[in-house]
């Protein structure tokens, strides 16, 4: 398939889209793109200023009548493309007295007036430095404002004008992974190009080309038969990108009361049936990409000794990790926030710590899990000593874990699962919304359940044996059907081209 994407450029609450009929407009040429399937991007200046004029708009003054028609604007076209749609467009695209969408926002060495200033060296490994940068300020007070909006921020960045100094970039890319726009540290600008750059604020960033530009409203009909002839140059893998600024459509559109006639002759519409007509399909950018580099935290738990888990401790909805340090005991609970996508800078309270337990499961001996052990919709910790066969479980309480239950010890099973040879799973086996536990013999191709039932885990004998037996199978244990009861998985990685076998769980639930 030969992929196209369309960006629509330069939309903010101002300049050509500072009336009702230009807003009217707007929806209009998205209700176009929707009846042509045709998934869209918009990139927003969320606050647009015009100087001369006296025009500062931002997208979170909600108690602004203009604002609250310009962003149930873009959420309307947002919901007539992919729904993740908008992307940031710099703060103001501007500086000092230039005007949004004309001036530079970003160090720019061709700028002649109104120029931002460039960063320091050190913003690239200095903290402190970092985020008092001015490029850091800019991307701050961006995120701050979507933030403050009811409108969806769906994807990173591109740049305005794409000028940025080299510093300011690497800045720039620490606060957002995803970029759309070309890749500037390379000269392929057909591909999305990932860059795995290791830096003390973020590891990796990814660039979706325009490697068509854009049409020049000042000589339109060229660069539009510019494009139109480029295309013939694009193959498979390659992305025919382009951006395009919605307000060269105006003329061609004439509101009359509640109806409007759409010109077909507008340069939007020639460039999609040139598009269409030689095979390419529109698609949304985040469709190209399965994963964005997104938080990185540096200085954090650091020794071999630290083991991390993944879980919700504190409320379903929210992400965290918990670190256990072997050498103490200790079980420290650090919220991730990733909700925070696609802003890749969490303040400290947010990726801070919480000291939830000391002094339980001390030593190299334990191996811990997490699961839901007693039912509340939140992850819970267990652990294992495997050369004692003894398995103990502490509950989460939002801010402490404790050892469970509260009077007594914390042993929930002894003598089961003795010895290195076992490899345990949690989940939830007998679907009654509670994690259970099961270990397996890779070799031997042996699998036990133990089910959890008032504060203890009840062996239910062999829960298969002998079964898919292979000293280097990978042993799962997942929802796969989504019924609420964890199958069990075993990859054999070298046998037939890689087998994968399936047990689906029968065991009924307590009545």
């Amino acid at each position: 398939m030969r992929n196209a994407l369309i960006r629509l450029e330069d939309v903010g609450p101002g300049g050509p889209y500072n009336s009702t009929e230009s807003l009217k407009k707007l929806r209009i040429i998205a209700d176009y793109l929707k009846s042509e399937r045709v998934p869209f991007h918009i990139s927003l200046i969320p606050h647009f200023i015009d100087p001369p004029a006296g025009h500062s708009k931002s997208i979170d003054m909600l108690d602004d009548p203009y604002v609250r028609l310009f962003n149930d604007t873009i959420n309307y076209m947002d919901q007539c493309s992919s729904g993740r749609t908008v992307g940031m467009h710099g703060y103001t695209h501007q500086f000092s007295n230039s005007i949004s969408a004309i001036g530079d926002e970003f160090f720019s060495a061709e700028c002649t007036e109104n120029c931002p200033p460039d960063d320091s060296p050190d913003a690239l490994s200095d903290r402190i430095t970092f985020m008092n940068s001015y490029a850091s300020s800019r991307m701050k007070a961006g995120y701050e404002c979507f933030k403050k909006s009811d409108i969806t921020l769906s994807w990173g960045l591109s740049t305005p004008h794409y000028t940025a100094s080299n510093i300011q970039r690497e800045i720039m890319e620490a606060w957002a992974g995803i970029f759309y726009e070309n890749n500037p540290w390379t000269n392929d600008f057909k591909r999305i190009s990932i860059i795995d750059r290791d830096s003390p604020f973020y590891r990796g960033v990814i660039y979706i080309p325009t490697p068509l530009y854009y049409v020049d409203g000042m000589r339109a009909e060229e660069t539009i038969a510019g494009i139109i002839d480029a295309l013939d140059g694009y193959g498979e893998g390659e992305l025919a990108s382009f951006f395009y600024h919605p307000f060269l459509e105006f003329s061609f559109i004439e509101l009359a009361g509640s109806g409007c006639t759409y010109a077909e002759n507008s340069y939007l519409k020639r460039l999609i049936r040139a598009f269409k007509e030689r095979g390419f399909t529109f698609v949304s950018m985040i469709n190209l990409v399965d994963f964005v580099p997104s938080t990185r935290k540096t200085n954090f738990f650091p020794g071999i000794d630290k083991q991390v888990m993944t879980g919700s401790f504190r409320d379903a909805a929210e992400s965290g990790l918990v670190i256990w340090s072997a050498v103490n005991g200790t079980w420290h609970y650090c919220p991730c926030l990733l909700e925070n996508f696609p802003n890749r800078q969490t303040d400290k309270i947010s990726f801070g710590d919480v000291l939830m337990l000391s002094n339980w499961a001390v030593g190299n001996g334990w191996k811990p899990f997490t699961g839901d052990f007693d039912g509340d919709g939140i992850d819970d910790v267990v652990v294992w000593d495997p050369e004692q066969g003894e398995w103990q479980v502490a509950f989460s309480e939002g801010d402490r874990f404790v050892p469970a239950p509260q009077n007594g010890d914390a042993i929930w099973l002894r003598n089961w699962g003795v010895g290195p040879g076992w490899t345990p799973l949690t989940g939830d086996f007998d679907g009654d919304g509670i994690s259970d536990i099961l270990v397996v013999n890779c070799l031997l191709g042996d699998w036990q359940a133990a089910l959890t039932r008032n504060h203890k885990f009840i062996p239910t004998g062999n829960a298969l044996y002998p079964w898919a037996a292979d000293v280097n199978m990978q042993p799962f244990a997942v929802d796969l059907n989504k019924d609420g009861k964890f199958a069990l998985l075993a990859r054999h990685p070298f046998l037939r081209n890689g087998t994968v076998d399936v047990a689906v769980s029968v065991i009924e639930k307590e009545s």
